[in-house]
């Protein structure tokens, strides 16, 4: 329908609902729109909340707007109280998610552009544009009984569907500082690598920090707009919170997809360029197929994932060897499993358990993280946490 007939439907439809139902629980309507990109309304937008997932090969974006919830969990992989709530919330609403993820790793923050993210937060957005194969969608998300119909109203009042004015062209950055530098990372390097040999630890993954200053205000969905156009492959994720902060990211790992009681997840480990050309890139995927070393540092991963996973799951199947996988830029070494899970797990108990794999921390999973506190000079916050959404009777991250 029109979008003024369908913003005037989601009027009707909120003064109708914000006395019919029970309060603490999440009702939600969708209504087939023309055609809209989830990442261009965003940027119309006056509300600083905004949100944005895509899955990874599945044609699906959800632009996110505004905060009908937040829920926050005050200690690292504190989710069962989170988890339970959602599952609470979302009786009635089958088709609404919670967005959000935690901190890596547990301790505290050093680093003060993490500060308004928290331990872990995941947000239940008023509005929503769903863009599928099949069409757009306007959806919204209500909670709360009359108290709460006067803010929906105005937030429905301050939605824009006008085309945004383009970004500012982006210019290459003056400035770029890494942390560590060329030589500190040679020296965690050979640290890690004695760390291996001394027997401390099987696996250790280590990462660096780059500082970017654009000189200039950056429009975080324009960025993610350029991201998509060169990670097809990919999950894409973006939020911004009201201190104006964003985190995003376009990763290619699937840390598990849960619908009812089947869960799916990924080892990926290994990784070489793809090719200048179709020889050469063949010739680097059967390099990365036949080297022991990846196909060790591979074989950590997948058992890491087995002795996560296995435990809460009445069925479990995983793939006897590795693929490779061929994003833009890379080809990976890829293993699949999947299972079924026994009755009474939830999200909770799988993150608790699965994360951090060893494909972002290293193995032993405590020796690990103690490794990377102790040598990586900044906090990485919520980079390598899981990213993802919570549902009614399924989740991914």
């Amino acid at each position: 329908v029109p979008v003024a007939d369908a913003v005037a439907a989601l009027r009707v439809w909120l003064e109708g609902e914000a006395i019919r139902h029970d309060a603490a629980q999440v009702q939600r309507i969708e209504i087939p729109v023309p055609d809209l990109d989830p990442l261009r309304w965003l940027q119309a937008q006056r509300d600083p909340v905004k949100g944005y997932w895509a899955g990874r090969g599945d044609d699906i974006q959800r632009g996110a707007l505004g905060e009908a919830e937040v829920l926050r969990g005050a200690e690292w992989q504190d989710t069962a109280d989170l988890v339970a709530t959602v599952t609470a919330r979302l009786t009635d609403a089958v088709d609404a998610r919670y967005y959000g993820g935690f901190r890596f790793g547990p301790w505290h923050a050093q680093d003060a552009s993490w500060r308004p993210f928290g331990t872990s937060r995941f947000l239940l957005p008023q509005f929503e544009v769903v863009r599928t194969p099949a069409g757009v969608h306007l959806a919204c998300n209500f909670l709360g009984g009359p108290a709460a119909l006067p803010r929906w109203l105005a937030a429905l009042d301050q939605l824009s569907f006008a085309d945004p004015a383009a970004p500012a062209a982006l210019q290459p950055p003056p400035f770029g500082l890494d942390r560590p530098d060329r030589a500190g990372w040679e020296q965690q390097v050979v640290a890690a690598a004695r760390a291996v040999a001394q027997g401390e630890v099987a696996k250790l993954v280590l990462a660096r920090q780059r500082v970017l200053d654009f000189g200039q205000t950056l429009d975080p969905f324009a960025l993610l707009a350029r991201l998509r156009t060169g990670a097809a492959d990919c999950f894409l994720f973006g939020g911004v919170h009201a201190g104006l902060v964003a985190f995003m990211g376009a990763p290619p790992e699937r840390l598990y997809r849960r619908i009812g009681r089947r869960i799916e997840t990924e080892a990926v480990a290994g990784t070489r360029p793809r090719g200048d050309s179709l020889d050469s890139d063949r010739a680097l995927a059967r390099e990365l197929a036949a080297s022991s070393k990846e196909q060790g540092e591979h074989r950590v991963v997948v058992d890491s994932i087995h002795d996560a996973l296995h435990p809460l799951c009445a069925e479990w199947l995983q793939e006897r060897a590795p693929h490779v996988v061929k994003l833009r830029t890379v080809q990976h070494l890829v293993t699949n499993c999947c299972g079924r899970l026994r009755e009474g797990v939830s999200d909770a108990d799988i993150l608790a358990n699965l994360h951090p794999t060893a494909a972002v921390s290293g193995w032993p999973r405590a020796a690990a993280l103690a490794a990377i506190a102790r040598v990586e000079p900044f906090d990485r916050g919520w980079y390598a946490g899981p990213v993802g959404w919570l549902g009614c009777d399924a989740a991914e991250f």
